[in-house]
């Protein structure tokens, strides 16, 4: 496929393997021969999604691919995590790979940095720098889905989860969200006001057949979650606004991802980069799809 950053063909199988060129221009962290004309020294930050991205098939970031971002961060260039776990997740992402740089979390809805010392026990670890809500108007007319097709819903706030009752799939967020508290409550005792993701799932099956022509703001993440922000908090919007605030220029960033959620991210920049585990719009949008995600491929990449 076509490499917007280079113009040159790209195909899959020529990303992802260990002996590739480094951000030095040369090749690992030494500095030989960079990929590309002129390497990858030429871009100035990186975003990258976790969840079928980064991480692995247990959601878990290896401690190679750690090992990889830390190295990278250690070169001064911006590290940006782009995830749909919680703030509270992604600092805990962020402080394991010595990330210093502002997270994006909820798919956009919330972005932060990670804070240490006196700071993290006033603030939680986290100083957000804005968070986007949802519409009271808009999360009611969302969760109408919920009922119409009986997926099971959950909230999130800033500061925890609320949904009806435990489950299997409640118990693999609860993985996924680290630190993040849950609280159980029937559906009329929800917050209206404060909410800042709506998460509903259901087996990909039934959520490959449902109608969302009434429900445009809806995105797939996960093979059986599909997720709802408001229109203005979306990781790319996120991403463009933050890398405004460190001064580059989104066609000097890299962006990896994999999912529904991650595809206007890789369009925004200048390198769009997909493991070849990604939706097939996905990799359809890319610059370049390189290895699986459960193969450590970004961290081979980089």
């Amino acid at each position: 496929m076509p490499n917007r950053a280079t113009g040159r063909a790209l195909g899959g199988g020529q990303a992802g393997g260990g002996g590739q060129a480094g951000w030095g221009g040369q090749a690992g962290w030494e500095g030989q021969a960079g990929w590309g004309d002129g390497g990858l020294r030429r871009f100035r930050a990186v975003a990258i999604d976790i969840d079928g991205t980064l991480a692995g098939a247990d959601h878990k970031v290896s401690a190679f691919a750690a090992e990889v971002i830390r190295r990278l961060a250690a070169t001064g260039r911006p590290v940006v995590i782009s995830t749909g776990r919680s703030a509270f997740n992604a600092r805990r992402l962020a402080r394991q790979m010595s990330v210093d740089t502002p997270f994006i979390s909820c798919n956009g809805a919330v972005v932060a940095k990670a804070v240490d010392g006196d700071q993290a026990d006033a603030a939680g670890g986290l100083r957000p720098l804005w968070t986007t809500e949802l519409d009271p108007a808009l999360l009611a007319h969302y969760l109408t889905l919920a009922d119409r097709a009986d997926l099971e819903a959950m909230v999130w706030t800033a500061d925890r989860l609320i949904t009806t009752a435990g489950s299997e799939l409640v118990a693999e967020l609860m993985e996924l969200a680290g630190e993040y508290p849950i609280s159980f409550a029937p559906r009329p005792q929800w917050p209206a006001k404060g909410v800042i993701k709506l998460l509903m799932a259901a087996p990909p099956a039934v959520l490959d057949g449902l109608d969302l022509a009434d429900y445009p703001l809806i995105q797939r993440s996960l093979t059986h979650f599909i997720e709802v922000t408001a229109a203005t908090a979306r990781k790319d919007s996120a991403l463009a606004r933050l890398l405004g605030r460190l001064g580059v220029d989104p066609a000097q960033a890299i962006a990896f991802g994999d999912a529904e959620t991650d595809l206007d991210s890789l369009r925004l920049a200048g390198l769009g980069v997909a493991p070849a585990n990604a939706v097939d719009a996905v990799r359809a949008a890319a610059d370049l799809v390189i290895g699986h995600h459960r193969e450590d491929a970004v961290a081979r990449f980089l």
